[in-house]
């Protein structure tokens, strides 16, 4: 019985985790989510270089999704090749990069898409909604 019992929870967790790899998130998808929250694409080669030195031992697992301690700069392992995402960054440099030491897993494919959801990420002030004016008639006078 007690064999039966582990063998279903080991068969259960073998075919979350085939179709968590089957069925992973789009690029679209992640951008998306991403966009949503804050974050932009980081497109310097030079810092890419230095972050993919520093990046874990995540296997050859696609869809894993890290980020880093402080909630600032999220990779993606999108097929063979590492993305990388800074919030408040649309394109250019990504500051310094993360040590090895500093990335938490987040998970792999949905589940992965689930728990970003839910993090709180650190408040980004660099853009500025705009107030919205009361309306004014042009034709009134101000004394």
């Amino acid at each position: 019985m007690i064999l039966g019992i582990y063998a279903n929870r080991g068969s259960r967790e073998e075919g979350r985790l085939a179709w968590l790899k089957g069925n992973p998130p789009t690029l679209e998808t992640w951008r998306a989510v991403l966009g949503r929250r804050g974050f932009g694409p980081i497109e310097d080669a030079g810092w890419r270089e230095k972050a993919f030195v520093e990046m874990p031992d995540v296997g050859r697992e696609p869809a894993v999704a890290l980020i880093s301690e402080d909630r600032a700069t999220f990779a993606l392992r999108a097929e063979s090749d590492w993305l990388f995402f800074g919030l408040g960054r649309k394109g250019g440099s990504g500051g310094a990069t993360v040590k090895r030491e500093l990335w938490e897993r987040l998970g792999l494919g949905w589940e992965a898409v689930a728990r970003f959801d839910r993090l709180e990420l650190p408040a980004f002030h660099g853009l500025k909604t705009p107030k919205k004016a009361e309306w004014r008639d042009d034709r009134s006078l101000d004394y």
